[in-house]
C-alpha cells in the first residue's frame, strides 16, 4: 500500500528531524537504531506497519531526506539538519 508506506516514511522521518535538533549528526546505524520498534498506520485502520530490516531501510530514509532537502551528507558519511 503506497499511502502505508508513506505514513510509514513520515513516521520515520519526524524520529530523525526530533534526534538531529538535539544532537549535531546522525549515522545510518543510528538511524536504523531509530527506526527499530516504532510503528505507523493510518488513524482510521487497526493496521499497523513497521520496519522489518532497519539496516536496509536506514539509507532509503537518508537519501528520501536529502531529496526532500531536510538533510545533508556530511564527508564522513553522516548526516545533519540542512540549514
Amino acid at each position: 500500500d503506497p499511502e502505508m508506506s508513506r505514513g510509514l516514511g513520515d513516521v520515520y522521518k519526524r524520529q530523525v528531524v526530533h534526534y538531529l535538533k538535539k544532537n549535531e549528526e546522525i549515522s545510518l546505524s543510528q538511524m536504523a537504531q531509530l527506526c527499530q520498534g516504532v510503528k505507523a498506520g493510518q488513524f482510521w485502520s487497526r493496521q499497523k506497519a513497521m520496519v522489518q530490516n532497519p539496516k536496509a531501510f536506514a539509507p532509503k530514509l537518508a537519501q528520501y531526506m536529502a531529496e526532500q532537502l531536510l538533510v545533508e551528507e556530511l564527508p564522513n558519511g553522516c548526516y545533519r539538519l540542512r540549514k
